[in-house]
């Protein structure tokens, strides 16, 4: 297994200087603009000199048809990840004046106690019903789980739902 980590020997540094064009060349045949991915080609490029000096058996080729397969490689996975749907997240800026960070904290602090407080109140019929559902499975195949009915089921969680809204009267959208 080669290190693709440890920095080029000499003969691997020499034998890279040697071929450098190749990457010029590639970014060429391929229309890529070199501001953009030179950067990305380079690495594939790098691994494929160790990769080429290393391994006996592809001295049956040329380097550039080696070199070109690794800097492809890397390009395509670059694309990939750039049309890969980023995880967004929302961030409310905080006014200083007026939000006070530690009510939010004294609320959040006291709907954890509640919800430690109603875990102990549901039976663990209730419990493991529940967190089947969180986990997307149906009623259906939560019956088929537990071995009971799927009506069974739906009277289990109308019971948990009538005893969230007993704990937390103000909680009928949460328990919705």
């Amino acid at each position: 297994m080669l290190n693709y980590t440890m920095p080029l020997s000499a003969e691997e540094s020499a034998f890279a200087g040697e071929h450098h064009d190749l990457i010029h060349k590639f970014l060429r045949m391929h229309k890529l603009p070199e501001s953009d991915f030179y950067d990305i080609a380079v690495f594939g490029y790098l691994r494929a000199v160790r990769k080429y000096l290393a391994r006996p058996e592809l001295r049956q080729y040329q380097f550039s048809t080696v070199a070109f397969r690794a800097m492809s490689c890397d390009v395509h996975h670059s694309r990939e990840y750039w049309k890969r749907a980023k995880r967004r997240s929302l961030v409310i800026p905080l006014n200083e004046d007026t939000d006070d960070l530690r009510d939010t904290t004294a609320e959040s602090l006291d709907q954890v106690v509640d919800l430690g407080e109603l875990g102990r109140r549901l039976t663990p019929r209730q419990r493991r019903i529940a967190m089947l559902r969180a986990d997307g499975y149906s009623d259906r195949e939560i019956a088929g789980i537990c071995g009971m009915k799927p009506g069974d089921v739906t009277a289990e969680m109308e019971a948990a739902k009538r005893l969230i809204l007993m704990v937390h009267p103000d909680g009928a959208a949460r328990a919705a």
